[in-house]
């Protein structure tokens, strides 16, 4: 397995680990309306399903190291939206970014 592919996990941990640090920052989420914060959360939660697919898929040992490595910078961009959403957001709790927001 290849270096970048070991460190899908850490990818995920960097990104994500903002939104976690921000949990005390609460005036972000003061600037936005309800239904800009509802539908932060939708996209948030849809990209969460594709990076949790794309997590999947870059772990298949099935697939050619050579075909899965050539995603990683797709999977990287959208940690990195997400992380964008959850800063915007301002106040997700540890449970929301791993597993999604209820709506």
């Amino acid at each position: 397995m290849s270096y970048a592919l070991l460190n899908i996990e850490a990818i995920k941990k960097q990104a994500l680990r903002k939104p976690l640090e921000a949990l005390e920052n609460k005036d972000r989420a003061n600037t936005l309306t309800l239904k800009d914060i509802r539908a932060l959360k939708v996209r948030y939660n849809k990209l969460l399903t594709r990076v949790n697919k794309a997590e999947e898929y870059l772990n298949n040992d099935k697939i050619p190291l050579e075909t899965r490595e050539q995603w990683i910078p797709k999977f990287k961009e959208l940690i990195f939206k997400m992380e964008d959403i959850l800063t915007k957001i301002g106040n997700p709790t540890k449970e929301e970014i791993l597993k999604g927001f209820k709506l």
